[in-house]
């Protein structure tokens, strides 16, 4: 079998979930996803800032607020962005905490990136946060709450 045809066949259920995201019920997801994700978010980074005032190493501020957002952050998505009858699943948060920490090295990356090699202000690190939740949702779509 080609390559090609086998990558396709791969992620194909992948591929029909990127397609989905635009039905209705999808946007309405992905709207309440990224209210939970704002208010873990507002958690992690106020703790961020709050490490940095205490004279943490920044990599550290963010490890503790990607930590207190995680825990946020899951018990929002199970209520409410995909409605789980429970409150709490091994299975479940193991996966979350698989995709949490993607996240946390992609902001641990950037954090890194502006303090060590651009060498400006480690309060600009906000600013790729920013984008962290696009991808951990549609990890999350496709993996952690399938």
């Amino acid at each position: 079998m080609p390559k090609k045809v086998f990558l396709f066949l791969k992620f194909k259920k992948e591929i029909i979930v990127l397609k989905n995201i635009f039905k209705r019920k999808n946007l309405i997801q992905l709207l309440i996803y990224l209210v939970v994700g704002a208010v873990a978010w507002v958690v992690q980074t106020f703790s961020y800032v709050i490490g940095l005032r205490l004279k943490l190493y920044p990599s550290v501020a963010m490890i503790i607020g990607n930590g207190l957002g995680m825990i946020i952050a899951y018990q929002g998505h199970v209520r409410f962005t995909f409605n789980r009858k429970h409150n709490f699943s091994h299975k479940e948060f193991f996966k979350f905490a698989v995709t949490s920490l993607l996240g946390l090295a992609l902001n641990i990356s950037s954090v890194r990136v502006i303090t060590k090699i651009l060498k400006v202000d480690p309060h600009y690190a906000i600013i790729p946060t920013l984008l962290t939740p696009i991808l951990t949702f549609l990890l999350s779509k496709i993996w952690t709450f399938k």
